[in-house]
C-alpha cells in the first residue's frame, strides 16, 4: 500500500509542479461525495467522516492527495491489502472522488458463479442488473470479476438516476462443490 502511494504523492507533485511551471493556475472542484470500492467490510459512510473536505467544500489537487493518503493508513491500519486508485468523476467542475482497492493477486478463486439475487432493486430490472453484472452462470468469480460487476450495477444506477447514490453490498453463498450464489443488496436513494 504504500508503494502505491508514494507513487500518487510523485505523481500528484509532478501534476502540480508542471501546472506551477506553466504558470497557469491548480483547478478547484466542488466536492459532490466520495465512494469506496473494493474494500470488504469498510463502512464507506464511516470512512468518509474522516476526510477533512465535506460535501459542497472547495476542493483542490492537495486537498484530494491529503485524502487519498488518510484512506490509504486507513485500509493499512485494518489489514486490508490492495492497490489504493484514487480517481475523479468530474462534470462541470463538481466532482465525486473514488477510491478503488484493486488486488489483481487477491488469492484463489471464489467459486463457480450458480445463480444472482438482487434485493432492494426496484428502478432498474432485474434483467438490466444481471446483464450489466456481465457474470454468467458457471463464471469462475474473483474479487477483480466482483469489484467489476459492482462498477457496473452503479454505472446503470448513475444513468438511471442521475445525482442519486445508491449503497451496494454482496453477500456470497457457497455451497458444496464449488458453486456460489450472489446476492446483490442494493439500497437505492429516496
Amino acid at each position: 500500500m504504500a508503494t502505491i502511494s508514494r507513487i500518487a504523492l510523485l505523481a500528484m507533485l509532478c501534476s502540480l509542479s508542471a501546472a506551477f511551471a506553466a504558470g497557469t493556475k491548480a483547478p478547484t472542484y466542488v466536492l459532490d461525495g466520495y465512494d469506496l470500492s473494493g474494500a470488504h467490510g469498510v463502512d464507506a459512510a464511516e470512512l468518509a467522516a474522516k476526510l477533512k473536505p465535506k460535501p459542497g467544500a472547495r476542493i483542490n489537487q492537495a486537498d484530494i492527495h491529503a485524502d487519498t493518503m488518510i484512506v490509504a493508513k486507513e485500509l493499512e491500519a485494518r489489514h486490508i491489502q490492495g492497490h489504493l486508485f484514487t480517481t475523479l468523476a468530474e462534470k462541470k467542475g463538481h466532482v465525486w472522488i473514488i477510491f478503488d482497492v484493486l488486488n489483481p493477486d487477491a488469492g484463489p478463486p471464489m467459486g463457480q458463479l450458480e445463480a444472482q439475487n438482487f434485493e432492494g432493486a426496484s428502478h432498474v430490472s432485474v434483467g438490466v442488473l444481471v446483464a450489466a453484472t456481465g457474470l454468467k452462470k458457471g463464471d469462475q468469480l474473483s474479487r477483480d470479476r466482483l469489484a467489476a460487476a459492482a462498477r457496473a450495477i452503479s454505472n446503470v444506477y448513475a444513468k438511471t438516476m442521475p445525482g442519486k447514490k445508491i449503497h451496494l453490498k454482496i453477500r456470497r453463498h457457497n455451497a458444496p462443490g464449488g458453486k456460489t450464489t450472489l446476492t446483490w443488496i442494493i439500497s437505492e436513494p429516496q
